[in-house]
């Protein structure tokens, strides 16, 4: 199987729920579009999201444009600072069917992405 290709997306600086949201938006849009996976780097971002808006988030923010960004292999780099934020939303987006994983390396989250031939439309 030939791996689909992949945005890699860089953030840096505090990041709040509005920027967050459009980039998301943004990314997913042209991943979905083109059938691309997506490497979000936050290793040099402070991502400043309550627990409690992670939970929602797909429901509140991007289901309200596509329900099918879930289905959008998803990768997320991060920091010591922000890595409880994203393994809570590694759960709880799994959970609600997104394909979304958290990684501290980019050559694991490389190799877990590879496995996917774009966004897992069904």
């Amino acid at each position: 199987m030939k791996a689909a290709s992949r945005f890699d997306v860089v953030v840096s600086g505090q990041v709040d729920s509005v920027a967050f949201t459009k980039l998301g938006i943004k990314m997913r849009t042209l991943a979905l579009e083109l059938g691309y996976t997506i490497l979000f780097d936050y290793r040099n971002a402070k991502v400043d999201i309550s627990i409690g808006e992670v939970y929602f988030w797909f429901r509140d923010h991007l289901d309200k444009v596509s329900i099918r960004f879930r289905s959008i292999p998803t990768a997320h780099l991060t920091n010591e600072n922000n890595e409880q934020l994203f393994r809570f939303a590694d759960l709880t987006w799994t959970n609600a069917g997104a394909v979304v994983k958290t990684f501290k390396e980019c050559s694991d989250a490389e190799k877990w992405l590879v496995n996917f031939n774009g966004p897992n439309i069904t």
